[in-house]
């Protein structure tokens, strides 16, 4: 009938009609901050229902989170050689930060 997903003090509720009741039980035993209905963001996701019930999942804020590795105007002409030393390092260093 539905389901409940937890991520620390998140909640990701979803479910039928027949849901509801459970909802109405929940929402009068527990206390909850923001409540949002069809769209919001959960886990850095945007999460949307659409009219036709399917769920669009999108980050489009994503490419702005990843730090920028400066690379220099004679490597972007010279692609075909290697990056140097101190820009391999400071993608290692920037690998899965964001």
């Amino acid at each position: 009938m539905g389901a409940v997903a937890v991520h620390m003090d998140d909640l990701l509720i979803t479910g039928c009609s027949t849901f509801e009741a459970v909802l109405t039980k929940m929402k009068s035993q527990l206390t909850f901050g923001k409540w949002f209905v069809r769209e919001f963001d959960y886990l850095g996701r945007h999460v949307k229902q659409r009219s036709d019930f399917a769920i669009e999942i999108s980050q489009p804020n994503y490419p702005d989170k990843i730090p920028k590795v400066p690379i220099s105007k004679q490597q972007l002409v010279e692609d075909d050689k290697e990056v140097s030393q101190d820009t391999r390092e400071d993608l290692r260093r920037k690998a899965g930060a964001a």
